[in-house]
């Protein structure tokens, strides 16, 4: 439960700022979506080093990289702190729209945030150097996730530095941007441990599973659909939303549970997850890796 909790806390922290953008505006929630921006980089950098101790066998370069870890959650951590509690650090133009930065001490802030987004994207690309083949393809999605996020950060932060200020649209762009990364972690991480069997689930889980998400792939185009209507200024009576719903329920229940549709739902999950669940060589990786770790493991070959 340890390990998860770095990743708990990025899935949590994006969704945090991501909702906050979206649902309340940068207007009235601007201190916590700042702090919440901040934020973000801190449960990454110490899953990046989590990831790294896994694959290091060497105990003083672990120890080391204990210290880096613990220093790379509090600073990105204490700068979050500063930006909600403390509202001279940035402030925000109700009449320009925009962020700017509201001392001197707010460009220190920016370049500690600016440094640690260079050493995530170092630590990021040891984790795809060092890699297996087997888990990047794995983990590509993680990977193009997390540099997507971590490079949009950077120059976001980059040109706030250099101008002193930036607009609004660029929080709200970043919001909508931050939602494929936040729905990439959980699936790879689900992908990476369904295929290396630390959990037990079945496959008719599986298989239900994603019959439900295509369920819930279907309320979701009703309710983007609905607000597309509003934009336009196509206001729907409670009558037809309510048919619509139970239209979109009926069709569905019977689209999931149709012996067709599950037919292409197994295929999918067997191609997609289940494809490597036989591998020996990376079953010969893991284990090498596994003794490496037991002392006395050269002196007993």
């Amino acid at each position: 439960m340890f390990r998860l909790l770095p990743l708990l806390t990025t899935v949590l922290s994006i969704a945090t700022f991501c909702l906050s953008v979206i649902f309340w505006g940068a207007e009235i929630a601007w201190p916590v979506i700042i702090g919440t921006y901040f934020l973000i980089i801190a449960p990454i950098l110490v899953t990046f080093q989590k990831i790294l101790i896994e694959q290091e066998n060497d105990k003083n370069a672990n120890s080391k990289r204990s210290v880096v870890e613990i220093l790379s959650f509090l600073i990105p951590a204490s700068l979050a702190l500063l930006a909600i509690f403390n509202r001279t650090l940035f402030r925000f133009s109700i009449e320009n729209q925009m962020f700017f930065c509201g001392s001197y001490f707010s460009t220190i802030v920016l370049s500690i945030h600016i440094v640690a987004l260079v050493f995530a994207l170092y630590l990021l690309e040891n984790m795809y150097r060092y890699a297996l083949l087997y888990q990047r393809r794995i983990g590509w999605v993680s990977f193009v996730g997390f540099l997507v996020l971590v490079s949009h950060q950077l120059l976001f932060s980059t040109r706030w530095l250099l101008y002193g200020w930036v607009p609004v649209t660029w929080l709200q762009f970043a919001a909508y941007l931050y939602i494929p990364a936040l729905c990439a972690l959980p699936w790879s991480f689900v992908r990476y441990r369904v295929k290396n069997e630390k959990i037990k689930v079945t496959r008719d889980a599986v298989y239900s599973s994603f019959s439900l998400l295509i369920v819930g792939a279907l309320f979701t185009a009703v309710g983007i659909t609905t607000s597309i209507l509003r934009s336009f200024k196509i206001v729907l009576s409670p009558l037809d939303f309510k048919v619509i719903v139970m239209s979109t329920l009926f069709a569905g229940t019977i689209l999931a549970g149709s012996a067709r549709m599950r037919r292409r739902v197994a295929k999918l999950v067997n191609r997609r997850l289940y494809s490597n669940r036989y591998d020996y060589r990376s079953q010969f990786f893991s284990l090498h890796r596994i003794l490496g770790k037991v002392e006395g493991f050269e002196e007993t070959i």
